[in-house]
């Protein structure tokens, strides 16, 4: 946000954030402008409060919203009433049913509950622009890339452990599918779409070699690999 502020400091900016914490240190990394804090749970933000916004910007985010495990697939049976189930899949069956989202394959599945919720709630603010970049579980490579890099896929949300809490990978589709019933333009790529990547015979050689001998090294690797892995999603509402 002190980027685009930089660029444009006529911009009023919205910053929201769950953790006090964390809501102090943008306070102080952007002292020097006009800015609105809001502190709480997006989730059950007032829809009114998002009026006016032009463009919603949720940046590795998406992970960190609740996240369904270990959900059974006969919750989604066409012959299992919803009010039979209790919180929070109740939620689930409604987004499942209401935007027709892809079944999951397995008995037992995961699904990016806050994730999409929170898309809704934008989507129904009839915010003109927003912009979604995550970790996905969808992703892939171009065919000609495919011997350099080597991503894991999967057809559900995978678990991402991190020191003191976990995050879970997106399901793109899903939003897609989401933005798309709302009537929103859906731009959807890897993040190696805004880099113009040099692949010399040097970096070349690093993707496919099976030793690493220094850090840059494996740095420079993970970082070609998450500019697959990682997915964005443009929503632009229609004039």
């Amino acid at each position: 946000m002190r980027d685009f502020l930089e660029c444009n400091p006529r911009l009023q900016p919205l910053m929201m954030d769950l953790s006090p914490v964390l809501l102090r240190k943008q306070k102080e990394t952007l002292k020097d402008f006009a800015v609105t804090y809001h502190e709480g749970d997006f989730l059950e933000y007032e829809d009114r409060l998002l009026a006016g916004i032009e463009l919603a910007v949720l940046n590795e985010i998406l992970g960190d919203f609740p996240t369904a495990v270990d959900v059974p697939a006969e919750t989604l049976e066409a012959d299992l009433s919803p009010e039979a189930l209790e919180e929070p899949l109740r939620r689930l069956r409604r987004l499942y049913d209401r935007y027709s989202l892809a079944r999951p394959a397995t008995e037992v599945f995961t699904f990016n509950l806050g994730a999409v919720e929170a898309l809704e709630k934008l989507c129904q603010a009839g915010i003109p622009v927003i912009f979604l970049g995550e970790h996905s579980c969808e992703a892939s490579v171009p065919q000609h890339f495919a011997r350099y890099i080597h991503l894991a896929t999967s057809d559900s949300p995978q678990r991402i452990a991190l020191k003191g809490h976990d995050e879970y990978t997106i399901k793109m589709s899903h939003l897609q599918q989401v933005g798309e019933a709302f009537q929103y333009r859906v731009l959807r790529g890897p993040f190696a779409d805004f880099l113009n990547i040099r692949y010399d015979d040097q970096l070349l050689d690093w993707l496919t070699s099976h030793e690493v001998d220094e850090s840059i090294q494996e740095i420079i690797i993970q970082f070609i690999e998450d500019l697959f892995q990682y997915e964005y999603l443009i929503l632009m509402k229609p004039k």
